[in-house]
């Protein structure tokens, strides 16, 4: 892949050098390129637990949001309209939950909690440039695309305006079976990998797929500074591997709101995440 600083680094960012980490400074007064801004505030060589939501209806999204709200910057959302998998969410998974989610994306309502809590996307439906492009609408700054799905390319090209007005990063995903030769189509186009810890996807609470291992590290190794997320079967069974073979981020859903204190147990993942981290003062994994 030529020229990865344009895949590692969102562009028109500043940086600044410190002796032990590197902050990256984004100066825009929007407040989405603040959200992004504040994403790179934080040192990049230590990772972030970030909470999975997959949610049947705009009240389950204005749950568990409540649910972690104080305690965390930023929320993934799952998007899944049954055709790129097997699975429907918010908004396809009733009767007037499209009308709501158009409410929202031409700023008659709003997302739950949008002034408190950035939302990334992760974008598995069939007319992803489409949906792409309402998400950020209603105020989504990072978006997740599927490398596999029939129109990636299309969409991350439709977001390339957004993207190089600091309004969106772009990502893109692989299945735990992929090859990084699928990123090849997407040069230049995207700020992040995800990397899928489960082979079926659209669903919470699947085992963990090892393979994901052996392409974390094999992405981690060709592309050292390349913002690697890992999305499924992520808990504290399998972080500290994770964030051994080049983790940078940690999504995850079921072991946060299937737990009896969703907000303990984000604490006691990013805990552990952040012992687990190589440069981490605590030291090893534990």
């Amino acid at each position: 892949m030529q020229g990865c600083a344009t895949h590692c680094r969102p562009r028109d960012w500043e940086y600044y050098e410190h002796p032990d980490v590197e902050y990256v400074v984004h100066l825009d007064v929007c407040w989405r390129s603040i959200w992004l801004g504040l994403y790179a505030a934080v040192p990049t060589s230590m990772s972030n637990i970030i909470p999975a939501i997959l949610p049947k209806n705009l009240s389950e999204l204005r749950e568990r949001l409540a649910l972690v709200e104080g305690a965390v910057r930023e929320v993934h959302i799952d998007v899944v309209d049954g055709q790129y998998a097997p699975n429907l969410t918010w908004p396809y998974a009733g009767a007037g939950q499209e009308e709501e989610f158009t409410n929202i994306a031409e700023h008659r309502d709003a997302l739950p909690y949008r002034d408190s809590v950035a939302v990334e996307v992760d974008v598995m439906v069939e007319d992803s440039p489409q949906v792409a492009r309402e998400w950020c609408a209603a105020g989504a700054s990072r978006v997740v695309l599927h490398a596999d799905s029939e129109k990636a390319q299309e969409a991350a090209q439709a977001l390339q305006d957004m993207r190089h007005h600091r309004q969106a990063l772009i990502g893109v995903a692989l299945s735990c079976d992929a090859s990084p030769a699928l990123l090849a189509p997407f040069a230049g186009l995207y700020d992040f990998v995800q990397v899928m810890g489960i082979a079926r996807v659209g669903f919470q609470g699947e085992p963990f797929d090892s393979r994901a291992i052996a392409l974390l590290a094999q992405l981690h190794a060709e592309y050292p500074v390349l913002d690697i997320q890992v999305d499924g079967g992520v808990g504290a069974d399998t972080i500290p591997a994770l964030i051994a073979a080049g983790a940078s981020r940690l999504i995850v859903g079921s072991a946060i709101f299937e737990s009896d204190d969703p907000g303990r147990e984000l604490a006691v993942l990013e805990s552990l995440a952040q012992g687990a981290h190589p440069d981490s003062a605590q030291g090893k994994p534990r």
